[in-house]
């Protein structure tokens, strides 16, 4: 039987409480935006009665908006997690560089030209 100790899984990296609340509300604003812009090809396109198609194009172009905000902003998070990890691991301490040397630098002395 397994002990607790091996059914804990890994969880990732945690993010900021506001990288959730961004990608919310992009996917939100995604989502609007493209029922927007379905309802406006719509009606620029369809005269008499277009309710129906009206209805489809906000339907549709929300669902496309808030899919591809979705993919986008799982994407960023995913780049936030794994930036984070990196930064977390220990890094060797650098040695720090030597002092640099007091002295003048000495003017390069003439170039033969080969004779």
């Amino acid at each position: 039987m397994a002990t607790e100790a091996q059914l804990v899984t890994h969880q990732g990296p945690e993010h900021p409480r506001w990288a959730f609340i961004a990608a919310f509300v992009g996917i939100v604003a995604g989502g609007l935006l493209g029922g927007v812009i379905g309802y406006g090809l719509v009606d620029v396109q369809c005269t008499g009665n277009c309710d129906t198609a009206l209805s489809s194009a906000v339907i549709i172009g929300s669902l496309l908006g808030a899919a591809g905000l979705s993919v986008v902003s799982a994407i960023g998070l995913r780049a936030m997690g794994e930036w984070s990890t990196v930064q977390d691991r220990a890094l060797p301490q650098q040695q720090p560089l030597p002092p640099l040397s007091q002295e003048p630098l000495q003017a390069p002395g003439p170039i033969d030209a080969g004779e």
